[in-house]
């Protein structure tokens, strides 16, 4: 005759054993998770060492696209001073011009807080030159006897 029933000596032997294995599987979970993590940390990471101004980029969108990748890993370990010879770096030569004719000379010379000033300023002013930007007069026209 068979007994279907578990002996206690059986049940004691079963848990750890399944413990261990639920054990087992949160640790390999965890090590995965830990694992992509780390790997998207990466990629952000290289993302914003390996900054590069596209071809038909403006100045104003390569600044929010960098920034992005800022805000996307806001553990990145750079120093703000870095990240901004990062970008430097990484932008059109036009505008690194610009940036050095603003800064007399040498943009490289700036502290952080100017150095961001000055690319801020840029930004806008390259935001405000786009082709799709409107360009279009607010002012009515009124007759030159309206002047009287």
């Amino acid at each position: 005759m068979c007994n279907l029933k578990p002996s206690k000596q059986s049940e004691t032997m079963t848990l750890p054993m399944l413990s261990s294995r639920i054990e087992t599987l949160s640790i390999h979970h965890f090590l995965q998770g830990m694992t992509m993590r780390s790997s998207l940390r990466s990629l952000h990471w290289n993302k914003i060492s390996n900054f590069r101004q596209a071809t038909n980029e403006s100045f104003y969108e390569a600044l929010d696209r960098f920034k992005e990748y800022i805000r996307d890993c806001p553990n990145h370990g750079f120093k703000e001073g870095n990240l901004w010879n990062i970008f430097y770096r990484g932008i059109d030569h036009k505008y690194k011009l610009s940036l050095d004719t603003a800064s007399n000379g040498n943009f490289m010379t700036k502290t952080v807080d100017e150095a961001k000033v000055l690319i801020e300023n840029l930004a806008a002013s390259d935001c405000n030159n786009c082709p799709d930007y409107d360009r279009s007069s607010r002012t009515t026209t009124s007759s030159p006897d309206s002047f009287k």
